[in-house]
């Protein structure tokens, strides 16, 4: 039988953080070149990169 019963995982890594020391925000952990926070859940999913199951490639710094 496939891994899952043949579902796939797919993931965006938005975690919970703390902005300036008292407001919530959520962080996309594999956004390049920078880690980017935003006021909602929802707003961060929508702009997170998909992990399907691998996460796409970082991009180069800029020089």
């Amino acid at each position: 039988m496939p891994p899952l019963g043949g579902r796939k995982v797919t993931l965006k890594l938005c975690t919970w953080s703390i902005f300036k020391g008292f407001q919530s925000c959520y962080c996309c952990q594999n956004q390049k070149p920078q880690v980017l926070c935003y006021s909602s859940r929802d707003e961060c999913q929508s702009v997170c990169p998909t992990c399907n199951p691998i996460c796409p490639h970082a991009s180069s710094p800029i020089s």
